[in-house]
């Protein structure tokens, strides 16, 4: 069968011992199921499909559709434009996706989010984030672990449900954090040109260059956590429920 009259495309299945795979492939359709091994592959366009995979999974796609569940071992995925959903995964998460959508759902480990202007949303992570914003929309629910980040004019609002562990700096962009009302935490936030929004109980000093507020948010929780952003221009809200 000749894809385009020019091309030809083929259907390849490979069943056998759970080696180490490498895939390099043009456009079309990667399924791996039940692989008890690591799994890399390169693919111009098209989607890539992996379910219940024990190893680490090196993914490489242009443009095109990833999709990842029951995953235990490392994934590391880069990609200009790709629709990512990764659920379920018992290791390390590293995305690359520079103006794709990406949803990260039920994970067990350190996650590494780059992302320039792709709407972006994660749920229930237990482990660390760390992220890289310019432009794009970073929505966190339930995240027990800590939060480092880097955003330039984007959206970044983050559920923590654990002791707080929170370092921010933005630019332009907005900042809203919210935390348990069982956990305590130290608060020191500041912002040149923008807004501060936090609990009453907290003053905000202004000086000549910047506007700061340091305090507690009362709670309980076992320690007491610690929350610093700093931004340029961009409203920092952090609140309690």
């Amino acid at each position: 069968k000749f894809y385009g009259g020019i091309i030809p495309s083929f259907k390849i299945q490979i069943v056998g011992f759970n080696l180490p795979a490498e895939i390099y492939w043009w456009r079309g359709e990667i399924k791996t199921a039940d692989w008890k091994n690591s799994v890399h592959v390169t693919l111009q366009s098209g989607v890539v499909d992996f379910n219940k995979v024990e190893g680490e999974s090196n993914i490489n796609v242009q443009s095109g559709a990833i999709k990842i569940l029951q995953q235990k071992g490392n994934v590391s995925i880069q990609t200009y434009d790709a629709k990512v959903a990764v659920s379920q995964i018992e290791g390390s998460i590293d995305i690359d996706n520079f103006v794709g959508a990406s949803s990260v759902d039920k994970v067990q480990g350190a996650v590494r989010l780059n992302s320039f202007s792709g709407r972006n949303k994660f749920n229930d992570v237990k482990g660390s984030l760390n992220f890289q914003l310019k432009v794009g929309i970073l929505d966190i629910d339930e995240l027990d672990g800590s939060l480092r980040g880097e955003n330039g004019d984007g959206q970044v609002r983050a559920q923590l449900t654990g002791s707080p562990d929170v370092r921010i700096r933005s630019q332009g962009g907005g900042v809203n954090l919210s935390i348990s009302k069982r956990q305590s935490a130290h608060l020191n936030i500041g912002s040149v040109e923008g807004d501060i929004r936090i609990p009453t109980n907290i003053k905000i000093q202004r000086g000549a260059n910047m506007k700061w507020a340091v305090g507690k948010l009362r709670g309980g929780g076992d320690k007491e956590g610690q929350i610093f952003a700093r931004s340029q221009s961009g409203v920092i809200g952090v609140n309690q429920k």
